[in-house]
């Protein structure tokens, strides 16, 4: 497929970028399934501090 032929399509880094926090967020579960200690706000907030949210 030519690669104009999707005008809208995300680009790689769009698609990686959209979908970083609900990884990290999966991954965080799947560590300890347990109910989150921290508010959703908190938790991007601690993943911007580590970088894990890009």
């Amino acid at each position: 497929m030519a690669k104009d032929a999707l005008p809208n399509a995300q680009t790689t880094q769009q698609v990686a970028d959209g979908i970083r926090m609900p990884l990290v967020a999966t991954t965080q579960k799947l560590w300890d399934p347990r109910k989150p200690a921290l508010s959703w706000a908190q938790f991007q907030e601690l993943a911007k501090r580590t970088g894990s949210a890009g």
